[in-house]
């Protein structure tokens, strides 16, 4: 599909709205004994009570708290690039954006499944594009059947990472699931740590090399700020491996320390020539 610039169309007042959960991030290092003794599954989310979330503040003293989210995270990103970016948490028709970008650690919530097909539908009648990050591979094991659905029917771009897009297609190689995904979703950016990322647009499918950094010290929003910088050069036209490009090089600066948002503006760290 020809790149189109977004931004330009009539009524397009924002470059996306994320729909998703506002969150206060608590951050703290521990080791692996700590994750085994309170059986904490490594690199995935787990829902909490308030009195788990209690026991667990009360075991680790040093800590960081930041705002958070991941659909707050990407249009912070975004903000940051220079674009314009809203956030709430329910459905409202005062906003205008070229894309809707649904978090999907919400589909938690059966309310949230219908809002989110809602939220599809408003946006698909206004002629606008609908994204969804599906966020963590359990939670898209837990809802595999509802994700597929909507990833089918709902959504035109997809952002997930390689363990999240095998648990959706339930396949043993990311190119199975690629292959699988093409035939759901005209646009999509799989993330692969080291490896970069894959990006789709219809037939199209390019590689995108990791940026190099010294040291990888918090992973924490990675995923929000690539899907930051992919959506900021979507909504201007850029072809998609620019838009690849962008969202690794956002992607690189926040896992090189703790929290989930870059610590420096985003347009200082994303070349001119690919921003404009």
């Amino acid at each position: 599909m020809p790149p189109v610039n977004l931004t330009n169309v009539d009524g397009v007042s924002l470059d996306a709205l994320t729909i998703g959960n506002a969150l206060v991030d608590v951050l703290a290092t521990v080791d692996e004994g700590f994750l085994v003794r309170e059986k904490i599954v490594k690199g995935s989310m787990n829902l909490v009570d308030i009195q788990r979330s209690k026991h667990l503040h009360s075991l680790v003293h040093s800590r960081t708290e930041m705002s958070g989210g991941s659909a707050a995270n990407t249009a912070y990103g975004l903000a940051s690039l220079g674009g314009k970016a809203g956030f709430i948490g329910k459905i409202s028709a005062e906003q205008s954006a070229a894309v809707v970008l649904l978090e999907g650690y919400l589909f938690d919530k059966d309310a949230a499944k219908d809002a989110f097909r809602t939220a599809a539908e408003y946006a698909h009648a206004a002629g606008r594009k609908v994204a969804l990050t599906l966020s963590d591979s359990f939670c898209v094991d837990r809802h595999r059947s509802d994700f597929l659905s909507l990833v089918k029917n709902d959504i035109d771009i997809l952002f997930s990472n390689e363990d999240e897009l095998k648990a959706l297609y339930q396949v043993k190689s990311i190119n199975d699931g690629l292959h699988r995904l093409r035939d759901d979703c005209e646009f999509a950016a799989v993330t692969r740590n080291e490896h970069g990322s894959v990006v789709i647009d219809g037939d199209e499918v390019v590689i995108i090399d990791a940026e190099p950094v010294d040291s990888v010290v918090d992973a924490t929003g990675a995923g929000d700020m690539y899907a930051a910088g992919f959506l900021y050069g979507f909504v201007r036209g850029k072809p998609i491996e620019q838009c690849g490009k962008i969202g690794s090089i956002v992607a690189s600066e926040v896992i090189t320390h703790m929290g989930p948002r870059p610590l420096v503006p985003l347009t200082a760290v994303v070349p001119t020539h690919l921003r404009d």
